[in-house]
């Protein structure tokens, strides 16, 4: 057979260009040759290595993109030269969008701006200054970045903002300085324009916005600035808005002093006034805020923020108000818009039975007596990440009903009436996800009566079993939560503040490798979690196995784990590990799948009278109660479902779930994805959950196991991996150059001996 061999010309104008390098030169022309071919002719053909997928697009985004029916408009806007870590965030983001473009074909347009400044704006080309104004048009504005050079922190601005663009409907990423999630983000937005196109379609009338600004307030200067700016600002906002809701907005600016029948209607929609005396000494009241309003649904923004500063001439702290910054007021509205027409699906949250408060506390200090103490609830954060992707819909243990698809209810701590139990039994017979973070124990504060311990000493608190009736019914389905917290030894590590040394806090147990379901799709991308406060979660067989009902494992503690019981302290100096032989591994989490069966079935339906049901004793209707007419809907066997159980609700507390418009620390923005894909997993979005799992790059080694085998034990040991990385490489290089050496040596003898012998 032939060998394949370059045409002869070809070879013979490659000898006299390169000489005797004529043949490298011809080859590496190949190579070009053959890779351009590949970026232009063979574009949609890629190969993606990487664990998870994380350079290629998930189903869901495919799907998404590929359902476009017309096209979609992508404008990027990116500064070049940054400094790291954002140097490579233009071309992740190039690569992610070609992604893009291949699954949505000729629907999928886009078109990228250089916005890079000069030094000086003489230094700035005419191109760049049209790109940057292009920009601020669409509302991205620079953002800031340090960066080092000669020992010099400066501060940069650059344009790193993505813009979609289809039809009126424009939406924005305006600052992408993490990329982290990007894929998740972009395809969420995607959907979020599709609903909303269907439900702008789908308005009758006009969405009313409704501009309350007592025009009053302009003569409390300088106490109240800035009053005079809102009905001009509201309206620029307007027109843009507008444009981007098919013109389906109507606004109305209203002023409470020329019609005083308007405070009625404020104070109806919950607007809080602002009130003075005038020196007649009558009292009068302002506002200024703008209220969304759509079939009888309604959304506010208030326009006016309090500020501190300092009254030089009386030298004391002065309070006074201020309007805020109005530049992306458009952009308020539209998320307002947004909230009423549902454009995300709706989920439920339990908002009484001492469960996490969701309440903010406004920045206006009038508002502090409204909430206890005048603080945040600990489940803010939570609610913010529950709202990038759902409508959450607060609702009473009495109110519950089927038309939520999902309930979460997270931290319960008071108990629930037989009736409410009822309500939550039935819920899940009709086939809808429960989602369950239930705390074993309940913490009881001794400060004996605000005065503290003996001798002022600050009491240590109780620690006992929290029995608020759920318990009954999770036992009926084959699920328990202990009484009790799990220690381990594989835990986080914190920095005592005062000794400045590490301190092992054992009842913070650190969750990695298989301990964490890798077979569950949605946890694959998970490396890492933290834990606080968590009970183990128990699962009865023989329960299961009756009710053919399936349970798997979440994520649970190591091997070497114990439980804390009875007289509970936890302090990390007071607590040392047992022996071996008393530590095991404990389940934190499960998902029970199948038909459930009624807790109520063969006990009746308990009366509505929630002090009856509430007293100590109180009993159910009797077994084989007769069902009124109105009860008709009794479902004694349920459709098929889930329900996720969690024995903590620690990790949806804030000092977890960090705000999510910051940089999270490591281990937060684990456990806040974490929290997000089991949500969206039991709400039947798993797909969505898997592509936001390929957001985490977090792969740590093998954890140190002491009771492995002698060969695990040898490669997983610090030691080794130090002694490989200072000295184990460079003896390899030593020895690799050794052994080329060598071989030349030998090379040179044997040619000697040839010629030698000739």
């Amino acid at each position: 057979m032939a060998s394949l061999k370059p045409a002869q010309p070809i070879l013979d104008l490659s000898r006299r260009l390169f000489g005797r390098y004529h043949r490298f030169a011809l080859w590496f022309a190949v190579l070009v040759l053959a890779n351009l071919a590949a970026v232009f002719l063979f574009s949609s053909f890629r190969i993606d290595l990487t664990r998870g997928g994380t350079y290629s697009l998930s189903k869901v985004s495919k799907r998404v993109v590929r359902n476009l029916k017309e096209p979609l408009y992508v404008k990027v806007f990116f500064t070049r030269n940054l400094p790291a870590p954002h140097n490579d965030t233009e071309r992740f983001i190039r690569d992610l969008l070609t992604e893009y473009s291949i699954a949505g074909n000729r629907n999928f347009k886009v078109e990228y701006f250089d916005c890079t400044e000069g030094k000086t704006q003489a230094e700035t080309s005419d191109r760049a200054k049209k790109n940057i104004k292009t920009a601020q048009d669409f509302g991205i504005n620079p953002v800031g970045l340090q960066s080092v050079q000669s020992d010099k922190v400066e501060v940069l601005k650059a344009y790193m903002g993505v813009v979609f663009q289809r039809g009126d409907i424009i939406e924005r990423l305006a600052d992408l300085k993490d990329t982290r999630g990007l894929e998740y983000r972009i395809t969420s937005l995607l959907q979020a324009m599709n609903q909303k196109t269907a439900a702008l379609l789908s308005v009758n009338g006009k969405i009313r916005l409704r501009l309350f600004c007592t025009s009053a307030l302009r003569d409390l200067a300088p106490q109240v600035q800035g009053v005079e700016t809102v009905p001009d600002a509201v309206r620029a906002a307007f027109n843009k808005a507008n444009d981007r809701n098919f013109g389906k907005l109507q606004l109305e600016i209203l002023d409470n002093g020329v019609n005083p029948v308007l405070e009625a209607e404020a104070t109806n929609y919950g607007l809080v006034p602002l009130r003075w005396r005038e020196a007649s000494g009558a009292y009068k009241s302002g506002f200024c805020s703008l209220v969304v309003d759509y079939n009888g649904k309604t959304e506010k923004i208030d326009l006016l923020a309090q500020q501190q500063g300092i009254d030089f001439a009386r030298g004391r702290m002065v309070t006074y108000y201020q309007v805020g910054d109005l530049t992306r007021l458009d952009d308020y509205v539209n998320a307002l818009v947004d909230a009423l027409l549902q454009v995300n699906e709706d989920i439920g949250y339990l908002k009484d039975k001492g469960t996490l408060s969701t309440f903010e506390m406004p920045d206006d200090p009038r508002m502090a007596r409204f909430n206890r103490g005048g603080q945040s609830g600990d489940g803010v954060n939570f609610k913010k990440m529950l709202e990038g992707t759902y409508k959450v819909k607060e609702v009473g243990a009495s109110e519950v009903s089927k038309n939520v698809p999902a309930l979460i209810i997270a931290g319960d701590k008071e108990r629930f009436t037989d009736y409410e139990l009822f309500l939550l039994d039935q819920y899940v017979m009709e086939g809808r996800p429960l989602i369950i973070f239930h705390d074993g124990l309940k913490e009881i504060k001794n400060d004996q009566g605000g005065m503290g311990g003996m001798y002022g000493q600050q009491s240590m608190p109780e620690y006992l079993p929290n029995e608020t009736g759920l318990e009954k019914l999770l036992a009926h389905w084959g699920v328990s939560v202990d009484a009790s917290y799990v220690c381990d030894t594989s835990c986080y590590e914190a920095v005592n503040p005062q000794m400045g040394q590490k301190q092992t806090v054992y009842f913070y147990p650190e969750i990695s490798g298989d301990r964490i379901n890798p077979k569950l799709r949605y946890l694959r991308g998970i490396r890492k979690l933290i834990t606080i406060k968590a009970s183990p979660v128990r699962t009865k067989d023989d329960v299961l196995k009756a009710n053919r009902l399936t349970a798997t494992e979440l994520f649970g503690s190591s091997p070497r784990a114990w439980e804390l019981r009875d007289q509970i302290m936890l302090q990390p100096g007071f607590i040392e590990p047992p022996v071996k032989q008393n530590m095991t591994n404990y389940s934190f989490g499960v998902v029970v799948e199948g038909e459930f069966p009624s807790y109520f079935a063969d006990r009746g339906i308990p009366p509505k009278d929630d002090a009856a049901t509430n007293a100590p004793g109180a009993k159910v209707a009797a077994a084989g109660a007769t069902l009124s007419s109105t009860n008709a809907g009794f479902l004694k066997k349920g459709k098929k479902t889930r329900i996720l159980v969690v024995g903590s609700s620690e990790l949806l507390k804030n000092q977890i779930l960090m705000d999510p418009s910051g940089d999270p620390p490591n281990f937060p923005w684990h456990n806040a994805t974490f929290t997000m894909n089991v949500v969206d997993a039991l709400y039947g979005r798993e797909d969505w959950a898997a592509m936001r799992s390929k957001a985490q790059r977090f792969n740590p080694v093998q954890p140190y196991d002491p009771d492995a085998n002698p060969f695990v034990r040898f490669f997983t040991n610090r030691t080794v991996f130090k002694v490989g990385n200072l000295a184990g490489i460079p003896a390899l290089v030593i020895l690799g150059g050794l052994i080329v050496w060598l071989r030349r040596r030998a090379r040179r003898k044997a040619i000697q001996q040839r010629f030698l012998a000739a």
